[in-house]
């Protein structure tokens, strides 16, 4: 899921944002909402959970995995990958989801 992918991404969808060139991104959970383009490139601009924008240049060779309705499948993939941290980020967002 390179950069390409992130063009079906609609404003509001939560994803999770990695970058293996960056590491300010860790895979931390934010909102897609916009792309702008500075010198006619392409960057993808997030929100993090405390309102903190992380703006991700085409160039940064970033991955999202979005997950806005499909909660239960994510959290049994990264069940299968061994990630706790995002297993228990998936369930905060599943339980405040319910909660509404």
């Amino acid at each position: 899921m390179l950069i390409n992918w992130c063009m079906n991404l609609k404003t509001g969808d939560l994803c999770k944002v990695i970058s293996a060139n960056n590491n300010k991104y860790n895979g931390e959970i934010a909102v897609f909402k916009d792309v702008e383009y500075y010198f006619q490139l392409p960057c993808y601009v997030f929100e993090h959970a405390n309102s903190e924008k992380i703006t991700v240049s085409s160039e940064d060779g970033f991955e999202v995995l979005p997950y806005k309705g499909s909660l239960l499948f994510l959290i049994d993939l990264a069940l299968e990958l061994k990630d706790e941290k995002w297993v228990e980020e998936l369930v905060y967002q599943l339980n405040y989801e319910s909660q509404l």
